[in-house]
C-alpha cells in the first residue's frame, strides 16, 4: 500500500511540473539575444544573414568591413558601433569570407603601452587595398532598442550583393544602451518624469 502511494505521489508531481521551455533560437530572430556578449551574438546573426541572402556568393572577393554609423548622423559612430564592427570581422571570417584589416599600419610600434600595429591615423595606413566589396551598416534608434541594417556593396558598380536586418533591444545590449525618460514642457520649462518615455533609447557613455 505504501509503495502504491509513493508511486501515485511521483505521478502527481510529474504532472504538476511544467515542461521545460526550449532554448531561444538566436539565429532566427534578433530579439531574445543573451544579455552576456549580446553584441557578439548580434554580429553572428548578421553574418549568417549576409551569407544566406548573398545573390552571387563568391568568398574569394576581398571585403572591407566599415564601422557602422547612426542613420541620422552618417559621420558618427560610438561604442556600440565600434564593437559591432569588430564583431562582424570575426563573424564573417568564421564563415569563410575573405577580409582585409583596415586598421593595420605599415609597421609595428614598440612603446611602453606594448607592441602595437593597429592605428586610426590614416597617414600610417596603406594608401590602397584591392578591395572588391564593402560592408556598410547603419544603426537607428527607437523606444525599444536599435535597428541594424547591413549590406554588402560591390565597389565597382555600387550593386548591393547581400543585406541583413536585425534588432537589438536596449535591455539586452550589455550596457551599451539605456531607456530614455519622458520629458514634458510646462510654462517654458522642461520637466523630466520618472516614467520612461517614448523617445528613442540613448547610447551609454562611460
Amino acid at each position: 500500500m505504501k509503495k502504491a502511494i509513493g508511486v501515485l505521489c511521483l505521478f502527481l508531481w510529474g504532472c504538476a511540473t511544467p515542461p521545460a521551455e526550449p532554448p531561444p533560437q538566436y539565429s532566427v530572430s534578433g530579439k531574445g539575444l543573451p544579455h552576456s556578449s549580446a553584441v557578439i551574438h548580434l554580429a553572428q546573426r548578421i553574418a549568417e544573414d549576409l551569407e544566406r541572402n548573398h545573390d552571387l556568393p563568391d568568398k574569394t572577393k576581398l571585403i572591407a568591413v566599415t564601422t557602422p554609423v547612426w542613420l541620422d548622423e552618417l559621420e558618427s559612430s560610438g561604442r556600440l558601433a565600434l564593437q559591432l564592427g569588430d564583431g562582424l570581422v570575426g563573424a564573417l571570417h568564421q564563415r569563410g569570407f575573405n577580409l582585409v584589416e583596415l586598421n593595420s599600419s605599415q609597421q609595428i610600434r614598440v612603446s611602453k603601452q606594448g607592441n602595437l600595429i593597429l592605428s586610426r591615423d590614416y597617414e600610417r595606413l596603406q594608401a590602397s587595398l584591392p578591395v572588391s566589396q564593402v560592408l556598410i551598416a547603419t544603426l537607428s534608434r527607437d523606444s525599444s532598442g536599435v535597428i541594424i541594417n547591413s549590406r554588402l556593396v560591390d565597389i565597382a558598380n555600387n550593386r548591393v550583393a547581400s543585406t541583413s536586418q536585425a534588432f537589438l533591444p536596449w535591455q539586452e545590449s550589455s550596457g551599451y544602451l539605456e531607456q530614455s525618460n519622458s520629458i514634458t514642457e510646462q510654462g517654458g520649462l522642461l520637466y523630466r518624469q520618472e516614467q520612461p518615455g517614448r523617445t528613442p533609447v540613448r547610447e551609454v557613455t562611460p
